[in-house]
């Protein structure tokens, strides 16, 4: 689980965080003063009150639900396989009742 949260002003406008160091020139995304937190069963990261490049962070999980998606689908589609298969069998061990006499 991911989780990102820009902070706020009274106005309701996201915070900038300015970045003192020429690295805030070299990047093409906005940067918003907020908190950033990673959960996984083992365990758990967060970040406050951190630069956050937001558009750069947008792109990242976009892509990993991509991948994320695609690697679910393929499986999807192998287990369906596997269920008709099993489900096949099964018929056949139930028609010859279970191969008892």
């Amino acid at each position: 689980m991911i989780s990102m949260g820009i902070n706020r002003d009274e106005d309701n406008k996201r915070t900038d965080c300015n970045i003192p160091f020429p690295i805030n020139l070299a990047l093409p995304s906005p940067y918003y003063r907020g908190s950033f937190g990673i959960a996984s069963l083992a365990e758990t990261v967060s970040f406050t009150n951190a630069c956050l490049p937001t558009e750069m962070i947008v792109k990242e999980i976009k892509e990993s639900v991509t991948a994320s998606s695609q690697r679910f689908f393929k499986m999807r589609t192998s287990l369906g396989t596997q269920l008709q298969a099993n489900t096949a069998a099964l018929k056949k061990l139930e028609d010859n009742n279970y191969n008892c006499n």
